[in-house]
């Protein structure tokens, strides 16, 4: 059966099954065996279930993007305020403050505008945070890259050794062994029973053969 007979034939299950016909009755209708009529009646279903998650996903982006651009635009003028001169004549001051100033109004212009610098730093970091947050759930950033570390976050995560690497480690820790092995050369005379005499050496490990 072909993708487009395949199509069209969980296309007329699906209609049978909202009508309310059971499965005996469709795929007598069919032609087609019952375990199919089945097949076909779960995939119709895993599809609509497919679509109905994927669209209520799409719906929680979409609320999620507004709320954020409703929040940024809230949170926009503040970065962008300038000092006005209702919040210079609103600034509270003191009577040191004045007298360093030189005047009321350069003190309460002081003021207003060191106020005013802390709201744009504040308004500039949640700004930040805000547009971040909507650049990554519609996917406007290009994934970051991370190193992969070790369960506590800190060192850099060490793959486990592989079995040739570790034969290999045993291999050169017997050849370093063996030639650790101390050598020494005796070169002995001995006389056999037939009166032949022969000479023997090395000897390995230091000791006298």
């Amino acid at each position: 059966m072909d993708p487009e007979e395949r199509s069209e034939l969980l296309l007329r299950v699906m209609e049978a099954r909202v009508r309310g016909k059971r499965e005996h009755t469709i795929a007598q209708e069919l032609g087609i065996p019952l375990a199919m009529v089945r097949e076909l009646s779960v995939e119709a279903v895993e599809q609509n279930l497919s679509k109905v998650a994927a669209g209520a996903i799409a719906q929680e982006r979409w609320i999620a993007a507004a709320q954020l651009e409703a929040m940024i635009e809230s949170v926009l003028p503040i970065a962008l305020a300038e000092v006005t001169d209702d919040a210079i004549l609103g600034a509270k001051v003191s009577e040191d403050d004045i007298g360093a100033a030189g005047s009321e109004y350069e003190a309460r212009r002081i003021k207003a505008t060191a106020n005013a610098k802390r709201a744009q730093l504040w308004a500039v970091d949640r700004m930040n945070a805000l547009v971040e947050r909507r650049s990554k759930l519609l996917g406007l950033d290009p994934p970051t890259k991370t190193a992969a570390t070790d369960p506590t976050g800190e060192f850099p995560a060490v793959a486990p050794p592989t079995l040739e690497s570790v034969l290999e480690g045993l291999r050169r820790k017997m050849l370093e062994e063996q030639r650790a092995v101390p050598v020494k050369f005796t070169v002995m005379e001995v006389e056999s029973d037939d009166g032949a005499r022969s000479l023997l050496g090395p000897v390995a490990g230091g000791e006298e053969p």
